[in-house]
């Protein structure tokens, strides 16, 4: 069976800073967050978007999060899993300006 694709739109954003804050951007919207520390703030931001892939959208949704130890792409499911999402090689431009993947 084929994998359904996953839609470029429908993106959860999760920014956790150092200081332990934490927000989610979904929709134009800013949901701040008060964790009590860094894994809380990450566990949030995982129900949140677990949430709209559930409850809301009833499909797929991809989720951005940075952090101190770094950036991820990941995917919300509607079953309420989170996985990694794994990324296209991004294409390169010759001179005479074609396209040709990498």
């Amino acid at each position: 069976m084929a994998d359904t694709p996953i839609p470029h739109l429908s993106i959860v954003r999760g920014n956790v800073y150092p200081d332990g804050t934490a927000h989610i951007n979904f929709a134009r919207h800013d949901v701040p967050l008060t964790p009590a520390n860094i894994d809380d703030a990450r566990a949030q931001i995982t129900s949140y978007a677990l949430a709209v892939a559930c409850d809301l959208l009833h499909r797929t949704v991809r989720l951005t999060t940075v952090d101190p130890d770094g950036q991820w792409a990941l995917t919300a499911h509607p079953d309420g899993r989170i996985a990694a999402l794994a990324l296209a090689p991004a294409a390169r431009r010759s001179v005479t300006g074609e396209v040709t993947p990498r």
